[in-house]
């Protein structure tokens, strides 16, 4: 791979040969990745992450992170390590075959790790990943005995694939090239190196591992196009099933959201009292204190018995800054070193895992699983919050069965076409009036109404999902508007 293809600056649009006057505008380079992240913050989906879990659900007051929260966490930690690793990479005239001075592509790396940062979690569903296993859990079930549903079922076998092993990646790559902005036309019409950046799993459902892939096969063409523009290195390919190489700043990504996981995600569960306040604090030392890198590093740590004075919180955030600097220098140092393995696409690690810091941080989440995931607390609001995605998905589902059963939308029950009305299909096309509206729905096919199903979901936020659960069961008085 060569960076000169992989800091593409086009645009994303399709099909590849729309119309010019529908075409994105080619804006001066140095602001195309700023104008991506700008793009993502006024997105609906990206606001909607104020209100979906991260670790902690249903929390009592406003302390806890949320998904918005964490994600500009990890954006910040992003920009941090793209920086270093830019910074090393301009001295050793990586920058040359771009077309680019050393400032401009260390600040082009710095800015596409940024804006992919703010994205990573765009597609994640209501409830964190409980939400993701509620999901695949729900098509497990009900679509194991395809009687249930027997028309709505009738789906290629790659589409029951993308939705029983349903991945938040995958549907954060369906959002940002579809469900917002110019829908079919290329999505929020992003730079093909901050799509390539993003997709953390680049293939589809076919070559997933452990159910973990990045493109659902609604979207294959169109990430085979984005992926093979980026000159990275396609690994497999099965029809039109593939697996690519990662884009070496994807690395930075997951790096990023680690640090961020590992480092926040103890505050919040301290501060929240899932967690001992002395057990977070022997994690954190465990990082924080090291000296490898920063002769002052133990003077650092002097200083910080002399926080013993102050408030547990104000000595834990303490720890947390210099664990994140000490986690960045470790990413740093493993992605210089597995760099030209990155290159040649056949890097399969993970930069903090194969880091001098690996065993404190498969440690950390050993622990952080045990007491913090495995907490009563936790353990009661996911159960709720699956309730309420298979009651949801039940619903709905019943109601697409009858629509595909019944032949039309004019041809199901007068309660079934309202419940049918209150789902948003403006997301999907633009009906001036019922009579086309009536069209249109009636030509879907099962396998859009599966999708669709899939999107509307997984793009709730926990409050919205739980207030529309309570309401269609009789068990909350509706909101109105007037």
């Amino acid at each position: 791979m060569e960076w000169a293809a992989l800091l593409n600056e086009e645009r994303f649009f399709w099909p590849t040969n729309l119309d010019v006057d529908k075409r994105p505008e080619t804006e001066n380079r140095s602001w195309v990745f700023q104008q991506d992240a700008a793009r993502l913050c006024s997105s609906s989906a990206f606001r909607r992450l104020q209100a979906k879990t991260q670790v902690l659900p249903f929390p009592k007051t406003d302390y806890p992170r949320t998904r918005l929260t964490h994600t500009l966490e990890v954006s910040n930690i992003g920009r941090r390590l793209a920086l270093n690793v830019g910074r090393r990479l301009a001295e050793s005239n990586a920058w040359q075959t771009t077309g680019l001075d050393a400032i401009d592509f260390a600040a082009n790396l710095v800015e596409i790790t940024a804006a992919a940062c703010l994205a990573h979690d765009i597609g994640n569903p209501p409830f964190g990943h409980a939400g993701e296993d509620a999901i695949k859990g729900w098509f497990d079930a009900r679509f194991a005995q395809t009687q249930r549903y027997p028309n709505l079922s009738q789906v290629t076998e790659d589409i029951r694939r993308d939705v029983q092993r349903f991945d938040g990646n995958a549907q954060g790559f369906r959002v940002l090239t579809y469900l917002q902005g110019w829908g079919r036309e290329g999505g929020l019409q992003m730079s093909l190196a901050v799509l390539g950046a993003f997709s953390k799993y680049p293939r589809t459902s076919r070559f997933a591992v452990s159910d973990k892939y990045g493109v659902m096969s609604e979207e294959a063409e169109q990430a085979k196009y984005i992926f093979s523009k980026l000159g990275m290195r396609e690994l497999e390919t099965d029809g039109k099933d593939f697996e690519f190489a990662r884009h070496p700043l994807a690395y930075i990504v997951e790096a990023a959201d680690d640090i961020a996981y590992v480092s926040a995600d103890l505050e919040d569960a301290v501060r929240s009292s899932v967690l001992e306040f002395e057990a977070a604090e022997k994690m954190l030392l465990s990082i924080a204190s090291r000296s490898s890198y920063k002769p002052n590093q133990t003077e650092r740590m002097k200083r910080y018995k002399d926080l013993k004075r102050t408030s547990k919180m104000a000595r834990l955030r303490y720890l947390r800054t210099h664990a994140t600097t000490e986690l960045v220098r470790e990413a740093e140092v493993v992605f210089l070193d597995k760099l030209t393995a990155i290159m040649e696409g056949t890097y399969r690690g993970e930069l903090l895992k194969d880091s001098k810091l690996g065993d404190a941080i498969a440690d950390i989440k050993s622990i952080s699983h045990k007491e913090v995931h495995n907490s009563r607390g936790k353990i009661e609001n996911e159960i709720a919050g699956k309730n309420v995605i298979y009651g949801l998905l039940d619903i709905f589902a019943e109601a697409f069965e009858t629509l595909l059963h019944r032949g039309g939308l004019n041809k199901v029950s007068d309660l079934e076409r309202k419940l049918l009305l209150i789902f948003p299909w403006d997301n999907y096309f633009q009906a001036d009036h019922p009579d086309e509206l009536t069209d249109q729905v009636d030509r879907l096919n099962p396998s859009q109404l599966l999708y669709m199903l899939v999107d509307f979901v997984s793009g709730m936020t926990d409050r919205y999902a739980s207030s529309m659960f309570r309401q269609l069961t009789g068990n909350q008085q509706p909101f109105a508007n007037w």
